[in-house]
Formats: structure tokens, C-alpha cells, sequence
């Protein structure tokens, strides 16, 4: 009987602190809770083209770099870049390379894209307008690379 009366006690004593103990732990969760609950994961990474790189893999492994801009302006000075993509072309690497991407507008019927091979030769480049549907083709450094950009079909 004693023991049950000093633990009432001791929790009357201590209501306060025990109570702001519980408020903080039932609002930490629900600050960890409730955004997830309204944050749709989809929208913001939903993938909106394919992009597919044709280019012969060489005896040694290269580095192939694409950055995506809205003028040939700003992709010739590399300056304002929606996003870019590096794919390592090794040797043994078939010559048909594609990625999903998440990066562009499903209203846009074109990009500018400067492409470049590895950090070295970065000051040698190319700058092509790209119609969404439509294969281009280019030469960089005696190299062959065609690129097609289309709406992911999923």
C-alpha cells in the first residue's frame, strides 16, 4: 500500500515534466507523419522521356557527358543547365545506351544539349537542337554519336 502511494505521489510531483515528455514525443511524430502523408512521390520524380545514345565503344572506357539547356546560347557558354547526363562507354558496352529521365517538361518539343567526352576535353564540344522524336546525328573527336529524345511510353 505504501509503495502504490509513493508512486502516485512521485507522478503527481513530476505531472509537468511527464507531461511535456508524452506533447513532444506525439509531435515529433506527427512532424514526421504528416508530410509524408500529403507528399506525393510520384509527381515530382515521374519519368517524362527516354533518351537513347547510340555510340561505338572504343578500346578504351570514355566518359560521355550530355547537359540539357534551353537556348544554344547557354549551352555554348555551359551556363544554366536543367540537368545533365554521364554515361561511361566501356569496351565491351553495346553500342545502343538508354536512360529514363525526369528532368524535362512534357511540353517541350526541343532542347539545346552540348556534349563532351570526359573532363580533358571539355573545352572541345558540340552544341545540337534536339526535336523530341527525331534521331540526331553528330560527329565529336571523329566519333559517330546519335541521340534520340521521345516521351517515355513507360
Amino acid at each position: 500500500m505504501e509503495d502504490s502511494e509513493i508512486k502516485r505521489e512521485l507522478f503527481y510531483r513530476d505531472r509537468k515534466r511527464i507531461t511535456c515528455i508524452v506533447i513532444m514525443i506525439i509531435v515529433f511524430q506527427l512532424v514526421i507523419i504528416i508530410p509524408n502523408l500529403s507528399y506525393d512521390s510520384n509527381s515530382e520524380y515521374e519519368i517524362s522521356h527516354s533518351l537513347t545514345v547510340w555510340i561505338l565503344p572504343l578500346e578504351e572506357e570514355f566518359w560521355l557527358h550530355l547537359n540539357f539547356y534551353s537556348s544554344h546560347q547557354d549551352a555554348a557558354e555551359a551556363v544554366s543547365s536543367w540537368a545533365g547526363v554521364s554515361m561511361l562507354v566501356q569496351p565491351s558496352a553495346d553500342e545502343e545506351h538508354t536512360r529514363n529521365m525526369t528532368i524535362m517538361d512534357e511540353n517541350l518539343l526541343s532542347v539545346w544539349m552540348r556534349i563532351w567526352f570526359d573532363d580533358d576535353y571539355e573545352e572541345t564540344f558540340t552544341v545540337l537542337r534536339i526535336d523530341f522524336g527525331q534521331k540526331k546525328n553528330t560527329t565529336l573527336l571523329d566519333r559517330e554519336i546519335s541521340i534520340l529524345i521521345q516521351p517515355y511510353l513507360g
